[in-house]
């Protein structure tokens, strides 16, 4: 501010009233008579002359015209003064500038904090160049999958025919154990890509090069490590591009480092490898797991995309119906795929710190309407010496934009430090979350924010502080301010206001916590409590057949089940309950169409799963050591299953084939051979997918009959025994010690990632705010009270004096304050029911209208404000009459 204020200071006395007419009057003047004597003494008649002269020099006309109107320069200069009393006066009332500072810094500082989550997380979640026009491609399977990944024969064709696309690109997930020379193997989540699949996002390593297509499929052994990865286990050294690591035992070169902000979707992969699938996976039109993402070709819209795939679609179903009969395609934006599962709980609480900082508007509205009123006078003598009305007003509000832009400043500074804390709590899977921060996007936000709040809360105030009567202010003898009824309403309305406002958010954010309780509370069909997993991934240079890993799971199976402290252990394919979805055929019914096949969720489990997880086994029974490969293929499902497909009849003893497992044909031509599988037990059904999700069908298929090299470990420990990690450790690495085991996941603790992270994230932030909401409104009403009743001090002295009890007196001021309180009772709880409404489809298990929450909340605000008038009205009664007397 110091160049403007030397600026002004220098410009002041150029720009006076009347000054710069008269100095231009003169040059103009004088240049007319100098010219018009040159053109005189040249021979042109006088008249003449100084015509020719006048319009030689029209930009001396020019000059003055553009000097002419000064309300410009004098409106700076007014406004650089009133900036200046604005800052004496906060300077002379510090203790009243401070409360307004942080309030407002409280409101702008949840703002920006929330903004920075938002337009980082959801509004520009990518740094890829042209990012609108990149999509996620999916096949569909109607009615049952409406979005599933893409098969790589479908890709395969897709990349072939398809012309919306200026590069169409693929990835698979894997995970791989690496080792450094020297160093102990790491589990790495790879994602295996195709070459172009960088550059389709616009995207280069910030160390080494990309993958080149001749790398692909095999004919390269070489990876590019994630920005995590380099830092975490190489050290963070650019001498890492060249080194050689050990991928499941096969050397592999490093070529490149991503950058640190780089993912595909909501993945964080450690590692990148080439796109690497069999020839006979890459055929295959049955496993829908890749990940194609697609940039497209300028001027070419996703609905002209999504026309394209599903032509495609219905050409592969002809020409294959056997796999794609039914099967169609769509397009969905990056950064849609991406954010759709954060946006509705993070613009919620974007809403929710709006409503706080309305909050904060309204309570420095009250403070300065009390500041006004006791600066009645001072406005009145402005007034009567010639001040205009619309200058007293420009004064005071250039008072709360100072507030304003204090406020804001100290907020940008709050959020800036908070905002370690609120990441800490954030869901892991949020998009770009390690780069969130308070930049330039949400400094232009928090500008914003000043701007209007300091108009917001200081117009209203600046109005009314203007409508005095002159007459009766001034010949008031000084012994105090009065306020009249209508800036008595105003302040009424205004309490009203911001205690409905604070019963919203509250009853918004209560709803929220108890949604969020429920949801953590839920049964999901098994035991969490003394549940701990870890992931295991078998080298397949080590491991490369079914029987080798067989035998390992196994072996590790009883040498862990042995251990002390361990009940039960288990391992499954994939994830915590399942790996993924298949289609499926009964014997002895006939065949449905393409688009009616049934479909389950699957998962590969060894015996002691049902025990492990504690999922109660109904009616038959669990696998058991007898169910190896050569015995008979057997399966057991859940009760959705028994319950949708064999309504009425027991289940125990029917058959099933599940499409794609080994024994089926993966190739393109030909009927897919079918294996039989004898349901032998039904289990209660869980919450596979999350809570979130309607229970489905599931499939559990024994481990021993379809090996997979990457496994979960599952334990279950004694009440009270504490985990045994080493020993679990030890037991793996007694049968391989180039096998990864470093951690172990207790199943109690809520997951960082996904809908409950989210719902958690939105709980906490949503219960801060609405705590800072709860102070402000009791600060509110406390200062209202206050101001009231040393407005009413000589009222309160003279019924004093007159004989009133204390207790009367008492009674009387906090009938007023339950009034105002009252009545903002009643248009918080109309305005709850009617916004909360808007947060149905993030509650879980909890109405919009949720009785317990409403009344819950309506207690607690309206303790909060019975002690926000009691206090005052207690110190009212302890005021001596005669004091009283005097200052009324």
């Amino acid at each position: 501010m110091g160049w403007l204020r030397k600026t002004l200071f220098r410009l002041q006395p150029l720009f006076r009233k009347g000054k710069i007419e008269a100095e231009l009057t003169d040059e103009i003047r004088s240049h007319l008579e100098m010219q018009t004597e040159a053109n005189v003494a040249a021979g042109m008649p006088p008249e003449e002359a100084r015509f020719a002269a006048q319009r030689q020099f029209g930009g001396v006309d020019q000059i003055k015209e553009r000097f002419r109107d000064q309300r410009g320069f004098r409106w700076l200069e007014n406004t650089w003064q009133d900036l200046r009393y604005a800052g004496r006066q906060i300077r002379l009332a510090p203790g009243f500038a401070a409360i307004a500072i942080l309030t407002v810094a409280l409101g702008i500082g949840a703002c920006t904090a929330v903004f920075s989550v938002i337009n980082t997380a959801v509004l520009h979640p990518f740094s890829y160049p042209d990012v609108d026009r990149l999509v996620v491609v999916y096949e569909a399977f109607l009615p049952q999958n409406p979005r599933t990944r893409v098969s790589p024969g479908a890709f395969g064709e897709f990349q072939r025919q398809a012309t919306s696309f200026s590069s169409l690109a693929a990835a698979y997930s894997f995970p791989h154990n690496v080792t450094r020379e020297g160093g102990d193997p790491i589990r790495a989540s790879t994602q295996h890509v195709t070459a172009n699949f960088f550059a389709t996002l616009g995207v280069q390593p910030i160390l080494g090069r990309d993958f080149r297509p001749d790398e692909m499929y095999g004919k390269g052994n070489v990876v590019i490590l994630s920005h995590r990865l380099w830092l975490s286990d190489f050290g963070g050294v650019p001498g890492v591009i060249g080194q050689t690591v050990f991928v499941d035992g096969q050397a592999a070169a490093i070529i490149g480092v991503m950058p640190a902000d780089f993912q595909t979707g909501s993945a964080q992969p450690r590692m990148y490898a080439p796109y690497n699938p069999s020839d006979q996976f890459r055929q295959s039109f049955r496993g829908h797991g890749l990940l194609v993402i697609g940039r497209l070709k300028a001027g070419v819209t996703p609905g002209q995309a999504v026309t394209e795939l599903g032509l495609i679609s219905n050409r592969l179903a002809q020409h294959y119906p056997d796999s794609n009969k039914g099967w169609s395609a769509t397009a969905v934006s990056l950064v849609e795929d991406t954010t759709a599962f954060a946006q509705p709980l993070l613009y919620t609480l974007l809403g929710a710190v709006g409503f706080l900082l309305l909050i904060a508007c309204v309570n420095i509205a009250n403070l300065l309407l009390a500041r006004a009123t006791a600066r009645q006078k001072e406005i009145a003598i402005r007034l009567a010496v010639g001040a205009s009305r619309g200058q007293v007003m420009r004064q005071l509000v250039c008072e709360s934009l100072l507030l304003s832009a204090l406020g804001g400043a100290l907020g940008v500074l709050l959020a800036q430090l908070s905002m370690k804390l609120m990441l800490s709590v954030a869901p892991a899977d949020l998009p770009r979350l390690s780069t969130i921060s308070v930049d330039g996007h949400a400094l232009g936000f928090s500008c914003l924010l000043v701007l209007l709040t300091g108009f917001g809360f200081g117009l209203v105030p600046a109005v009314q502080a203007t409508r005095v009567d002159l007459n009766d202010v001034l010949k008031d003898s000084g012994r105090g301010t009065s306020e009249g009824r209508h800036g008595l309403r105003l302040r009424t309305v205004l309490v009203i206001s911001e205690v409905a406002l604070a019963l919203i958010l509250l009853v918004g954010a209560g709803l929220l916590v108890r949604s969020f309780l429920r949801y953590q509370n839920t049964a999901e069909g098994f035991q969490r409590k003394n549940l701990y997993l870890a992931p295991i991934n078998l080298s397949l240079k080590k491991y490369p057949d079914a029987s080798s890993q067989a035998n390992f799971v196994n072996q590790a199976l009883e040498r862990i089940s042995n251990l002390h402290g361990i009940t039960s252990a288990c391992f499954t394919v994939g994830s915590l309950t399942v790996s993924g979805g298949s289609n499926f055929t009964i014997s002895g019914l006939p065949a449905p169409p393409a688009n009616a096949q049934p479909t389950a969720l699957g998962s590969i489990v060894t015996p002691g799963y049902l025990k492990t997880m504690g999922i109660p086994l109904l009616r038959g029974r669990e696998f058991t050591p007898r169910d190896s490969a050569s015995a008979t293929p057997v399966i057991f499902i859940n009760e959705e299953l028994a319950r949708v497909y064999f309504p009425g009849r027991d289940p125990i003893g029917q058959r099933i084939n599940i499409a794609g497992l080994p024994g089926d044909s993966p190739a393109k031509a030909g009927p897919p051979i079918p294996v039989w599988r004898e349901i032998v037990g039904v289990s209660r059904s869980i919450e596979a997918q999350g809570i979130d999700s309607p229970i489905k069908a599931q499939i559990y298929i024994p481990y021993a009959q379809v090996p997979v090299p990457y496994v979960m470990l599952g334990v279950r420990i004694a009440d009270g025994v504490p985990l045994d990690f080493h020993g679990i450790a030890g037991a793996i690495h007694s049968l391989d010690k180039d096998v990864p085991f470093s951690q172990m996941w207790d199943q109690t603790l809520i997951n960082d990632a996904g809908p409950a992270a989210v719902r958690r994230f939105s709980m906490a932030l949503s219960v801060v705010f609405s705590g800072i909401a709860l102070l402000l409104a009791a600060i509110g009403i406390y200062g209202v009270m206050a101001f009231s009743v040393a407005q009413r001090t000589g009222e309160i002295g003279i019924r004093m004096a007159l004989g009133a009890q204390q207790g009367v007196v008492l009674q009387m001021i906090l009938r007023s304050g339950g009034r105002m309180v009252g009545f903002g009772l009643l248009v918080g709880v109309a305005g709850a029911l009617a916004t909360t409404r808007l947060l149905s489809s993030l509650l879980y298990n909890v109405s919009a209208d949720d009785p317990m929450t409403l009344a819950g909340i309506i207690l607690v605000l309206a303790l909060v404000g019975f002690l926000a008038c009691w206090l005052p009205a207690r110190r009212a009664t302890k005021v001596d009459p005669l004091v009283a007397l005097r200052s009324g």
